[in-house]
């Protein structure tokens, strides 16, 4: 493998990481206005 293609990779599972974090939150505020409700 070279370089160009170890960076993709890095910057595709970061890109995949923040997404997750992201579904996380609103998950967690759907979860939230659930049990206000």
């Amino acid at each position: 493998m070279s370089w160009v293609n170890i960076g993709a990779l890095f910057i595709l599972k970061c890109v995949l990481r923040a997404q997750d974090k992201e579904n996380i939150k609103s998950k967690n505020k759907s979860l939230a206005q659930i049990l206000v409700y």
